[in-house]
């Protein structure tokens, strides 16, 4: 299990936010049957090992899991967003 968090932002449509995420830094890939984006910027990771993040497009925002070194990539993404829709709220779940 990793560190879990809240982003709360307004996006105005879903097919941005998805644009946005998958030209984020560290982005690997987009897994369909979850719904989870997958970022991961280190070169030394096993194939299907554990990423550093993983993010999921919520009704509020976004969803991340941080699996012990993805706080950086985390806070690249909330730049990211607040570059693009404006204030970005992160709030920890745990």
């Amino acid at each position: 299990m990793g560190f879990e968090y809240r982003l709360t932002f307004r996006s105005p449509t879903r097919s941005l936010l998805d644009d946005l995420l998958r030209s984020c830094r560290g982005f690997e890939r987009f897994d369909a049957d979850r719904q989870i984006y997958i970022l991961d910027s280190r070169s030394e990771r096993e194939p299907g090992g554990m990423p550093q993040l993983e993010l999921k497009i919520e009704p509020f925002g976004l969803y991340a899991c941080d699996y012990g070194s993805g706080r950086e990539l985390l806070l690249a993404v909330q730049r990211e967003l607040e570059g693009r829709f404006g204030t970005v709220s992160l709030a920890d779940l745990e």
